[in-house]
């Protein structure tokens, strides 16, 4: 299988969700870390840990319709197909929860 054709298959909403996931996971803070609110540092420690639950909740949503879509394929193609989508964004969703779950255990503290 040609992997650019593979990547193409994605479509171009969730090639961006999945570009979204990778920039919220680099831009996880410690935990522990401060809220700064002076431009540079803003992003990684107030604009960051707030968007990271909607990104997740986005890769959650386009699992769960994957999903949905799947169920009524009949083409063993588009359903492995779908399938390894399914699987995509189950490992996006881990890479998300991996990286800010120590953070949001910390708030509790």
């Amino acid at each position: 299988m040609n992997p650019l054709r593979f990547i193409a298959g994605f479509g171009l909403l969730r090639l961006l969700l999945y570009a979204l996931v990778a920039v919220a996971a680099l831009l996880a803070p410690d935990p522990g870390t401060r809220a700064v609110l002076a431009w540079p540092l803003i992003v990684p420690t107030v604009v960051a840990p707030a968007v990271a639950p909607l990104v997740f909740m986005a890769v959650m949503l386009d699992l769960l319709m994957a999903r949905v879509m799947s169920a009524g394929e009949t083409d063993a193609g588009k359903k492995a197909h779908t399938r390894r989508l399914i699987f995509i964004d189950a490992v996006a969703g881990g890479v998300i929860l991996y990286a800010y779950l120590p953070f949001f255990l910390t708030l509790g503290r």
